[in-house]
């Protein structure tokens, strides 16, 4: 957690853990959204853009009438679990001493000192619920799209 150092100094203030958490992750998470929708445009065959200019429709209204609606079915599973790992990363929060589950965790294992398996292992069940939950939900809307893909495409 480089940016618990680097934050602080390009704000030019000391800033509390939470800020530097979200600073971190924010960043994070932009460097890796930002290559999946570049990704998802890319994978999209040129010949949607150029029949679209063809048609006479200006370079914005190509991309949010033609080229994101559809990159947007290729984008979205990892987007989606982009933010399931998301939820993963807050974990790391705890280095920096952010009040946060595991945070919480290593609390009451302080206080009780007896039962540390326990503890940790109800906060990686916790995780491991919530996490398989979401992907479970993803899981089901890219079958969702999978199937309404497959329906719009006539058969040659």
């Amino acid at each position: 957690m480089s940016s618990y150092f680097v934050v602080p100094l390009i704000v030019g203030h000391p800033i509390g853990g939470v800020t530097t958490l979200v600073c971190a992750l924010v960043i994070y998470e932009i460097a890796f959204l930002g290559e999946v929708i570049k990704a998802g445009i890319v994978a999209l065959p040129p010949g949607q853009a150029e029949a679209s200019r063809s048609l006479g429709l200006s370079y914005i209204q190509t991309l949010r009438d033609v080229v994101l609606p559809q990159a947007l079915y290729n984008m979205l599973p990892s987007i989606l679990n982009q933010f399931v790992n998301l939820i993963k990363n807050t974990s790391l929060g705890y280095i920096i001493s952010v009040e946060e589950f595991t945070y919480s965790a290593y609390q009451v294992n302080s206080q009780l000192l007896v039962k540390p398996f326990e503890v940790y292992m109800l906060t990686a069940s916790v995780y491991f619920v919530l996490c398989f939950s979401l992907s479970s939900i993803i899981n089901r809307l890219e079958n969702r799209i999978r199937r309404s893909r497959q329906g719009a495409v006539s058969p040659t």
